[in-house]
């Protein structure tokens, strides 16, 4: 009978492991990087090395042998570092051989590349460029936390100058190259981290990126591992109204709102949060050596202790302990269950490195994620107040269709001798297609 249940609980885990074939990646082109941030939870555990082609090559036949195995039609890379422009070269290679390996498997690729913005050379702008018109969902997400002083505070270069000046004047070449492509600058938004030094700069960080760096996509959380109290809950919550009064005086200006950590969309989630992330089931972190963690937290954070394979040489039944749980097993059990919060902040990464327990969560990024639900609230029940909720849901989606369409122009003009891309294109046009379907519905 023991082994009867062994022999059961082996098939049930080989059945999860086919339904979730990871075929999402975080890429870790290198581990090098020119800042020096001050709350970085890779710090002193970086390495300076680079990721191989060879190396880059098995990535890829890694993601997408899994994702016709699992009969997925994508695959989704994540280019990480460190600092990844720093690996211009294999980078690259990688894309090259990630669309071609793409297309001969008749699926398509998604990217995303996380940079800090400080390096910016004709070789990083030329792959940029490479990328927007070979593949109809890149985008590239700058990693800056504000104006002037909180960047030159949280994240200076390695000899401890500012870099806000620096990264500044790149994003402005990049623009530049991208109006010269016909590139849409939807695809570019800025992921930032608040620190209690730079916690009281909020709104501050929030005008920047709207006014200066003009990107209206933006997304900035609390660092989990600070030592949050009342004080700071209380001092977050008034920084939050202040962005939520500008967010309502931008709608009655523009009839639209500018995506800040969901508070541009005002819709009633469609379904509970079941899992805190894909980490271990459908998504890893692989490193420049080809290693295989179940995120990139957990390479950085634990390194061998946490490895659970290698490209070369895959083994699955090692991701085990990630397929048995969901949201009630995670701290405050049905706390977390309950929740109501849009932005949940748990990670099972930082559980597992600060707690010794994967399921044990940090309560004091809850109540921080809490004050941002209750002011988006706040924002809502003032649009519907000023007849203005219906009008920013519709822009929103008019907004998604015109860069969608942006982005077919763009592909067609580039690619319309390429049969390999006829799939991609069709695909984009059924998109459109469905969401004008829906928006005209809605108007009748």
């Amino acid at each position: 009978m023991e082994k009867a249940n062994i022999v059961q609980s082996k098939m049930e885990l080989t059945g999860k492991i086919n339904k979730y074939c990871i075929n999402h990646a975080s890429i870790v082109f290198t581990e090098n990087c020119n800042l020096n941030c001050s709350y970085c939870y890779e710090s002193e555990k970086k390495r300076h090395l680079y990721m191989s082609k060879e190396t880059a090559e098995k990535v890829i036949d890694f993601l997408v042998n899994n994702a016709v195995h699992s009969g997925e039609k994508q695959i989704f890379l994540m280019l990480f570092g460190g600092e990844p422009t720093l690996n211009i070269e294999v980078m690259d290679y990688t894309w090259d051989y990630a669309l071609k390996k793409t297309q001969e498997n008749g699926i398509s690729l998604r990217a995303t590349l996380i940079t800090n913005g400080s390096v910016y050379n004709q070789a990083v702008e030329d792959f940029i460029i490479k990328a927007y018109t070979t593949c109809s969902r890149f985008k590239i997400q700058l990693s800056i936390d504000g104006d002037k002083e909180t960047q030159d505070t949280n994240r200076p270069f390695l000899d401890g100058s500012g870099s806000s000046d620096v990264v500044e004047e790149n994003i402005r070449k990049l623009k530049e190259a991208m109006r010269e492509h016909n590139i849409s600058e939807n695809g570019v938004y800025v992921h930032g981290c608040i620190s209690k030094q730079s916690l009281p700069r909020l709104k501050h960080a929030y005008d920047y990126v709207r006014d200066v760096l003009k990107i209206n996509d933006f997304s900035i959380f609390p660092v989990k591992e600070e030592n949050w109290d009342k004080n700071d809950y209380k001092l977050y919550e008034s920084q939050l109204r202040l962005i939520g009064k500008r967010i309502i005086e931008d709608c009655e200006k523009e009839d639209t709102a500018k995506y800040f950590m969901g508070f541009d969309s005002f819709k009633e989630r469609s379904a509970k949060q079941t899992l805190p992330c894909m980490v271990g089931t459908g998504f890893c972190c692989i490193s420049t050596e080809g290693d295989i963690y179940p995120c990139h937290r957990y390479m950085f954070g634990f390194r061998e202790n946490s490895k659970i394979g290698s490209v070369f040489e895959p083994d699955n039944l090692k991701r085990e302990k990630f397929m048995h749980y969901d949201m009630s097993n995670l701290h405050g059990k049905s706390r977390c269950v309950e929740c109501e919060n849009d932005n949940c902040k748990i990670c099972v990464a930082s559980n597992d490195l600060h707690n010794e327990n994967m399921f044990l969560g940090f309560p004091k990024c809850c109540n921080m994620t809490e004050k941002e639900t209750m002011v988006k609230k706040e924002v809502k029940q003032e649009l519907i107040k000023l007849g203005l909720l219906e009008n920013v849901d519709k822009q929103k989606e008019i907004n998604v269709i015109e860069a969608m369409y942006t982005t077919l122009e763009t592909l067609d003009e580039r690619v319309s001798n390429n049969a390999d891309t006829t799939l991609i294109l069709l695909d984009l046009v059924q998109k459109i297609y469905e969401r004008v379907e829906n928006l005209e519905k809605g108007d009748k």
